[in-house]
């Protein structure tokens, strides 16, 4: 997990500050702990954080790819969000094609997949 960390949240926070618009503008502090917020809620086994290592570990990589987007991009205007879809989240995770990863939430508990809202 810190390695997926170490190599995306960097790159994330850069593409926001010098290519998007935050309606309200927020601090680089401000948007990694609300990834790490959204992070620690969903490692949980009561949200279905359980299973085999393996299991385990795609699902914190599920889990890191949603926090990441809220984390990072929640403050973005809704056309920078599909920029920031396109150009850092679909690069470095593995999210459903079809829409945005704005439009899919995990199922942790049940399926183990994304879906639509």
């Amino acid at each position: 997990m810190w390695a997926t960390f170490n190599a995306t949240v960097d790159v994330g926070l850069e593409y926001i500050r010098e290519r998007f618009k935050e309606p309200l503008v927020t601090t680089d502090l401000q948007q990694v702990t609300s990834l790490c917020n959204l992070l620690e809620y969903f490692i949980d086994e009561e949200r279905g954080f359980k299973g085999k290592p393996e299991e385990k570990k795609q699902l914190i990589n599920s889990f890191f790819a949603f926090s990441y987007a809220w984390g990072l991009g929640g403050s973005l205007e809704q056309i920078d969000k599909e920029k920031f879809d396109t150009m850092v989240i679909r690069e470095q995770f593995k999210i459903p094609q079809g829409a945005t990863t704005y439009d899919y939430w995990f199922d942790g508990k049940k399926d183990k997949v994304f879906k639509t809202w």
